[in-house]
């Protein structure tokens, strides 16, 4: 697991080494991608033999705090991005707050003794936004309308109370992408919209109370992973991000799309919307097209900062980033 890959730069003895607690998917892809820069990586997770080769892999358990081992001595960044296994605010509160509780204590003993503080990435979630309507950006207060976006917002709040870490958060919504397909599967199975109707609908697993005019957020996987690592590697870090892509609409908007581009029958047709129409939601902004329907509603994350800091996304909306997905299922039959 330690052994050092070809294709990756090998790091030196100086290298700036990054732990990754819960290196999960999303986790070892910012891990891969901090590899690629040449820095050292080090993944927690119960069981590191999945790890890549290149890593260092440790067998961390977060709901046993005690148990942590010590961050190395090089240590100058930590991505916290666990994996709860549970919806419910007990296993949040014990994977995520106690858990960075633990994690906080080692980053800041390690500052003690090298005299240089530890950035700490935390990955959140813009659920800590809760129920809002409207235009939501970094500057918007917290208003977390689930037991879950409760104890992420007390996660937060614990992070930014530790002064001797310097402190970010990546706040992501809706990652999509590889292994990640709910929406596709949706369109699929034939569970949506009128299609989900009738006879036979339960056992098909219908979801007939999806609401296609709640506006939906989402981040590939990819750029999830580079925007984390890039808040390692930034000299200068905004205290925290939210990660979208470019393109809030209606969530039956999306499923329309992908029946377009798989063959079948558009979930609701009621949607259909004049052509072009979502590349002047792109060109126009989140702000302004989006709010011309009194249908749609929810919150609309607006991640301007994001791509200013990141200079540019891989998947600048859904249609890029369900591309090769989609393909995929073309390609199976």
């Amino acid at each position: 697991m330690t052994e050092r890959t070809a294709s990756s730069p090998s790091p030196g003895p100086d290298s700036e080494r990054t732990v990754i607690v819960g290196a999960g998917d999303l986790g070892t892809r910012i891990g891969r991608r901090l590899r690629n820069a040449g820095r050292a990586v080090d993944g927690w997770k119960r069981d590191p033999t999945t790890l890549p080769e290149d890593f260092t892999g440790v067998s961390a358990d977060l709901t046993h705090p005690a148990q942590l081992p010590e961050l190395p001595e090089d240590t100058t960044a930590v991505v916290f991005c666990p994996t709860a296994g549970g919806r419910n605010a007990a296993r949040y509160r014990a994977v995520y707050r106690d858990g960075l509780r633990a994690l906080l204590e080692r980053a800041d003993r390690l500052g003690g003794r090298t005299g240089r503080p530890v950035r700490l990435v935390l990955i959140s979630s813009t659920a800590v936004h809760g129920g809002e309507s409207g235009l939501v950006d970094e500057s918007t207060a917290l208003h977390p309308h689930t037991a879950t976006g409760e104890v992420l917002a007390e996660t937060e709040q614990l992070l930014r109370s530790d002064d001797a870490v310097e402190a970010t958060v990546l706040r992501l919504s809706g990652i999509y992408g590889p292994g990640r397909r709910r929406l596709l599967d949706q369109v699929l199975g034939g569970r949506l919209g009128t299609g989900a109707q009738g006879a036979g609908a339960q056992q098909r697993g219908a979801t007939p109370d999806v609401d296609p005019w709640r506006i939906s957020n989402r981040i590939h996987v990819e750029d999830a992973a580079a925007a984390a690592a890039a808040m390692v590697t930034a000299q200068h870090c905004p205290s925290v991000l939210l990660g979208v892509d470019e393109l809030p609409v209606p969530v039956g908007m999306v499923h329309d799309w992908l029946a377009d581009q798989l063959g079948l029958p558009r979930p609701w047709p009621q949607l259909v919307p004049a052509d072009g129409s979502l590349e002047e939601l792109l060109a126009v902004g989140r702000e302004d097209l989006l709010w011309r329907s009194t249908r749609a509603h929810g919150k609309a994350v607006d991640g301007t900062r994001l791509r200013r800091f990141l200079g540019h996304l891989e998947h600048r909306d859904f249609r890029s980033g369900y591309a090769d997905l989609v393909a995929e299922v073309a390609e199976a039959g």
